[in-house]
């Protein structure tokens, strides 16, 4: 037997023990040099092991078989399952194989019944930064999960680059993480495993969770030891307690402060003095590592980190608000990350920042004029009608509208120009007017809200019957309330708690796609972004539909367009509407929107 043979051999005997159910593979492609290498002296590989191609040395994993899925690299040892990428042979497809570090999952009863439940809630989840989880299978008694690859540069690394974040990337950051859980949170499932390791920006730049999180696995093994990076895990679950929201909010704590100091919370010369500062809660003050810090931040760190867990925030969404909120006060960083611009004919990529709208000082006037018009236009208009609908043709100006880009839907290439009906969605959205200015439309209201529930807002919108590309150009935003609303927004039919998606901004700057995908439920953030300080711009944004899936992008006056998120609704074409809303974010106060280059592609016919 030849030395490298032997090499090889002994290095399978300690190689991970989940690799012991592969079955071996003739030959692989060098991900290096693209040559392929022959396994025949090799085989059988019955474990993982990384070895070097004999054309350029790269280092490689010797691959091995999971049903029908190739190992092809791993990506991560963890304590709470290793994980694989693979290339699923009955489509081509890459994926993520996660073997579950306790094979008693399985063999208990109650334990499978546990994990199939979440995993089942798992799968009705629609957020961006949460990985889709595709299959659970078992061989030879080891369960594994399927899901969803997610590549990209680890917060970790990150870190390591560059010691620490500035204050207002490190909020954005866990702001989005934030979102991620909440989500979670919502659907009564926890995470317990938020590291910087576990957090991934994608290629095109959105905050990513690579994993699902514990998911039916327990946080201890049958002989007491804990799942999981200690100096992240709550005091009361390293105390044998159980994961909660709240121990969730501890790690994104945990984490925040490690991203704004570049420093762990716990001072000790080894592990065991860190956790025993941990257990105590004798973290070390944020504000004498970074004196700068806004004392919003400060707090937001302070509370998170608590040691009695009613002291935190109750889950991912209320740590977020303060976030969000945090995020309002500062400004942009001096130097933003550069865009990258995308090359033709390819798929848009999001790792960029769009500008803040405001109200330009002439506007001011002219929206207190457009109030006074819309009222005047409010009193002579008809009574609304049973549903809090009131329907009228609105006058459109005589020019028409040219074709623009598509993007990805490259079918969608003709233009209409429909006749639109403006309606009060809800109960609570009963004034307001729309009417031409130039080529600009000038669409003003009121109404609590499009979200939550129910949605209360002025909607000016069409039906469609098949797929379609709307854009808009959203110049400015005037109400006295920051929540307020305007965008574009799609609803099943005209009762307010139908499924919906909408994408637009409020008055206090943040950029938001959100989903109801079924009737009655929460409209869900799928994401949000923070828009900075800057002289006002057009925004333009578009909502590219294609069946029950969303695709919504985003881009400057010089800009092209980017890809902003993806969402899934139960929305039927036949009895759909696609248009316009604004809400004043109260049901007594008006917000006025400035909406210009509003374009409607569908298939050539």
């Amino acid at each position: 037997m030849s030395d490298d043979k032997r090499h090889i051999r002994r290095l399978q005997q300690v190689a991970p023990a989940e690799s012991a159910i592969t079955t071996s593979v003739e030959s692989c492609t060098c991900t290096n040099c693209g040559r392929d290498i022959h396994l025949d002296e090799t085989q059988p590989v019955i474990r993982l092991i990384h070895a070097h191609c004999p054309h350029c040395t790269h280092r490689y994993l010797i691959p091995g078989r999971v049903d029908e899925f190739v190992l092809l690299d791993r990506i991560r040892i963890g304590a709470t399952g290793n994980l694989y990428q693979a290339q699923n042979l009955s489509n081509n497809s890459r994926v993520a194989i996660r073997f579950l570090p306790d094979r008693s999952i399985i063999s208990e009863a109650s334990r499978r019944e546990n994990l199939q439940r979440e995993l089942l809630v798992f799968l009705q989840l629609n957020n961006v930064h949460l990985p889709r989880v595709f299959d659970l299978r078992v061989v030879n008694q080891q369960p594994f999960l399927v899901t969803e690859l997610v590549l990209g540069e680890t917060t970790d690394a990150r870190l390591k680059q560059h010691t620490r974040l500035p204050e207002i990337d490190a909020l954005r950051l866990t702001h989005d993480v934030a979102d991620g859980i909440s989500a979670l949170h919502k659907a009564g499932l926890i995470h317990g495993n938020i590291t910087p390791n576990s957090v991934v920006m994608d290629a095109q730049g959105i905050i990513r969770l690579s994993n699902p999180g514990l998911l039916g696995i327990p946080r201890r093994d049958q002989r007491g030891g804990i799942y999981g990076t200690p100096l992240f895990i709550a005091p009361e679950v390293l105390k044998g307690g159980p994961d909660t929201p709240r121990s969730d909010v501890y790690s994104l704590g945990v984490m925040l402060y490690l991203l704004l100091t570049g420093e762990h919370p716990f001072e000790g010369k080894t592990l065991d003095e860190m956790l025993k500062a941990q257990m105590l809660a004798v973290s070390f003050p944020i504000g004498e590592h970074v004196p700068t810090l806004n004392s919003a931040t400060r707090e937001i760190v302070r509370r998170a980190m608590k040691r009695n867990p009613a002291e935190r925030y109750a889950d991912g969404q209320a740590i977020g608000d303060d976030i969000r909120a945090a995020l309002c006060k500062l400004s942009p960083p001096a130097a933003a990350l550069p865009v990258t611009p995308l090359p033709a004919k390819r798929l848009p990529v999001a790792a960029w920042s769009v500008p803040l709208i405001q109200v330009r000082p002439g506007f001011r006037y002219a929206a207190l004029a457009t109030v006074a018009i819309s009222l005047l236009f409010w009193w002579l208009s008809i009574d609304p009608g049973p549903l809090g609908c009131r329907n009228a043709s609105v006058v459109r100006p005589s020019t028409g509208f040219s074709a623009v880009s598509a993007g990805a839907v490259a079918t969608c290439i003709y233009p209409l120009e429909p006749k639109w009906l403006d309606l009060c969605l809800g109960t609570a959205s009963t004034r307001g007017t729309t009417f031409w200015k130039r080529n600009a439309l000038i669409f003003s209201g009121v109404g609590n809200t499009i979200g939550n529930t129910y949605d209360n807002c002025r909607f000016m919108c069409t039906s469609l019957r098949s797929p379609y590309i709307i854009s808009i150009a959203l110049d400015d935003l005037t109400a006295e309330d920051p929540s307020a609303r305007a965008g574009i927004l799609v609803h099943a039919n005209l009762t307010a708690d139908a499924p919906a998606v909408f994408f637009g901004c409020t008055a206090n700057g943040e950029l938001l796609l959100m989903c109801r995908s079924q009737k009655g439920t929460d409209m869900q953030i799928i994401r949000s972004r923070v828009l900075p300080n800057s002289a006002l711009r057009p925004l333009g944004l578009r909502l590219e539909c294609n069946a029950n899936r969303y695709r919504a992008c985003v881009k400057t006056r010089d800009g092209d367009w980017l890809v902003f998120g993806y969402c899934q609704a139960d929305i039927l074409w036949r009895s759909s509407k696609i248009g316009l809303a604004v809400a004043s974010g109260s049901a007594d106060k008006l917000a006025a929107a400035e909406i210009s280059d509003i374009r409607i592609l569908v298939p050539f016919q």
